[in-house]
């Protein structure tokens, strides 16, 4: 098989997409250009700028069309990679390119030959070096989910993962990998691998360590015959602020890309009270302000209102309201403050949300807001307001598509990712985006001196539009994706500058080759300061609660282990920060202590080492805990003040039983 036996790309997306309708089945015009680009040349852009709700997701689809059209070459001669890698830091996201990748493996696997998909499928299976071979492997990395990889290096597959699951396998510690399998997962992250780092600039440690990983290896490609060892990685952001790949002419000028960059999203502006702050119970200084967070919930529910009244007057009927807030803690307060409107139905998701209950409202969520949904306005919906509040989990990626927006302040990107979910696909005209300030804070946790500079800057570039009523201020500023790329409007600072390498630890040759050491290692450097940075905020492991659990490792005498059972599934994990699991852990009662377990990666049972009152943890662990412990919303979020006893997600999901595997 040559080339020419694959379909050119326009007729491989055709078919993928058939789904569709008609009208939108076709690539842009910037997605042609690209596997045009990849196809001829070999080589991928480093970075590709696109503006939110332009389908970015296509990259996937060229790659796995590009390896197909470079079946007929000698492995060593091929330029694209057999593994094709994306790596995004939101689970929602994983989850959601994940689905994509399964509907094109089943298409693959159940294409007639001859047809356009089915001649892909039979250049996939040359490659994997069977004809019986699974055309397209597909693979999913993140918390909750039982660690697996492609079932051979020479089996073309698609891997969707968090930053940390693919950060940690680079390095050999494979986040839930057993020890004899981190060199196996070393391998197929860090050769024969294309990265596709989506919105890379939630991940610059990753960026850093696969350029230093690189160089390292590129000292050791002389010695070795046959593939090339390097990793091709590509940074695929809305905000990129250098010459990299972008749309054109041709795009601007297609009726369906015109459409969504010239989105109405007019701006109203609300700045906050002054009311009396007192410091949030249990608030911690690394993420929080001095005061607390309810000051700000209270200006974002006020807000809410506010806007909704408006539309109510103005005779616009509000559909889905999406509120961003900056942190879980603000987004419980000001879902408990909503939850007593009347005519409202009201859902709350962060990153923080256990997986049981966040896939309940995700559901909902995405019923709500679908892209490209049908217009209800013939008939009043039920509820008439539907209001999603939402964390930094829906900012990005995420194909999701609101009437009308309250965010809180926040940093450059986070606002033009929050204005992606914002009439995404253009078809209101209508749409508003109300941007929430605090004028106390001259510095807001996470994004500094940001949120003041961009409110500063949207005051110059607005004018009142003379209906400002009920605290917001309504502008004549359209805040469209066209607007926002307009270099002479200006309306907002510039992006920050990337994070610089040292912000991060420096992988050198020889911390790599401890590192390589798996088997008997000398000591065990820190993976995670190389890809998530020095500050422990950043890092993450995760919380399950189980009925059983056993009251300590004592008990069952000799050297016998007590696994985890059932084997977890995602339903149960809750993935926090280290910092917070350790000061929610340090509240369990003495009884409870005993109880608490980390899961080793063959599923054995290891109680966790207390010192001086703190639990002892590291990125990447899975935590057991005892159901009566408490610690749970109704929503799946950690609240340490409930100590209801928690559903046990293991056992709430086992609607044929439990498995008789131990």
């Amino acid at each position: 098989m040559n080339a020419g036996s694959v379909p050119p790309f326009g007729e491989w997306y055709a078919a993928i997409h058939a789904d569709r309708k008609p009208g939108h089945r076709a690539p842009f015009p910037w997605q042609s250009r690209l596997a045009e680009s990849v196809d001829i040349d070999g080589r991928w852009p480093s970075t590709i700028k696109v503006p939110t709700g332009l389908g970015k997701t296509a990259c996937l689809d060229i790659a796995v069309w590009a390896l197909a059209r470079q079946a007929d070459r000698p492995p060593e001669d091929r330029t694209a990679r057999t593994r094709i890698w994306w790596v995004v830091n939101r689970r929602l996201l994983v989850d959601d390119t994940y689905s994509h990748v399964q509907g094109l493996h089943q298409m693959l696997r159940d294409a007639e030959p001859g047809t356009a998909v089915g001649r892909v499928a039979t250049a996939l299976r040359r490659i994997a070096g069977s004809e019986d071979a699974e055309p397209l492997e597909v693979r999913r990395l993140r918390g909750g989910e039982p660690k697996t990889r492609p079932s051979l290096p020479s089996q073309p597959a698609v891997i969707c993962s968090t930053v940390p699951m693919y950060g940690s396998r680079l390095l050999f510690r494979g986040y839930g990998t057993s020890r004899s399998m981190l060199p196996i997962d070393a391998a197929l992250a860090g050769t024969d691998s294309l990265v596709l780092l989506d919105e890379a600039h939630l991940a610059n440690g990753l960026r850093h360590l696969i350029s230093s990983v690189n160089i390292i290896q590129s000292a050791a490609a002389e010695h070795i015959t046959g593939r090339c060892l390097s990793i091709v990685p590509v940074a695929i952001t809305a905000t990129a602020d250098s010459s990299v790949f972008d749309i054109d002419a041709d795009d601007e000028q297609h009726p369906e890309v015109s459409k969504r960059l010239n989105a109405t999203k007019r701006l109203s502006l609300y700045t906050g009270k002054s009311w009396d702050a007192k410091p949030t119970a249990g608030a911690s200084n690394q993420t929080e302000p001095s005061a607390g967070t309810a000051n700000i919930a209270k200006d974002i529910v006020a807000a809410t209102k506010a806007l909704l009244d408006q539309l109510d007057t103005d005779g616009v009927r509000p559909r889905t309201v999406l509120v961003f807030v900056n942190s879980p803690r603000t987004a419980m307060q000001v879902h408990q403050s909503l939850a007593s409107w009347t005519d409202c139905e009201i859902r709350v998701l962060t990153g923080t949300t256990r997986g049981l209950e966040a896939t309940a409202i995700t559901k909902d969520v995405r019923i709500w807001m679908a892209s490209g949904r049908s217009d209800t306005t013939a008939g009043p919906p039920t509820p008439a307001t539907r209001i999603v509040v939402a964390t930094q989990t829906l900012e990005v990626g995420a194909d999701l598509d609101a009437d009308h927006m309250v965010t809180e302040s926040c940093g450059v990107q986070s606002l033009v990712q929050r204005l992606g979910r914002l009439n995404r696909t253009g078809d209101r005209n209508d749409s508003r985006v109300c941007f929430v300030h605090d004028p106390v804070s001259k510095e807001r946790p996470i994004y500094g001196t940001d949120p003041a500079e961009i409110w500063k800057m949207l005051k110059q570039s607005s004018q009142p539009d003379g209906s400002t009523r009920k605290g917001i201020e309504n502008t004549t500023l359209d805040l469209s994706p066209a607007t926002l790329r307009d270099s002479a409007s200006a309306v907002l600072p510039p992006a920050p500058l990337a994070a610089k390498p040292l912000d991060y630890a420096v992988l050198h040759d020889a911390v790599l080759r401890d590192l390589a050491q798996t088997s008997c290692p000398t000591y065990e450097p820190p993976a995670e300061v190389f890809f998530e940075g020095t500050q422990e905020p950043d890092r993450e492991l995760e919380l399950i609660w189980r009925a059983y659990v056993p009251d300590s490792q004592d008990q069952w005498g000799g050297d016998l282990q007590e696994r985890l059972w059932p084997p977890q599934s995602a339903d149960e994990a809750l993935s926090v920060p280290v910092w917070v699991a350790r000061e929610t852990l340090q509240r369990l009662h003495s009884a409870d202590r005993g109880k608490l377990f980390r899961v080793e990666p063959d599923r054995t049972l290891s109680p966790v080492t207390w010192r001086g009152g703190e639990p002892v943890l590291r990125p990447g662990q899975t935590l057991v805990l005892p159901a009566s412990a408490g610690m749970l919303s109704e929503h799946g979020m950690l609240d340490p003040e409930n100590r209801a006893p928690v559903v046990d997600a293991a056992i709430a999901k086992a609607e044929s039983g439990l498995p008789l595997d131990k």
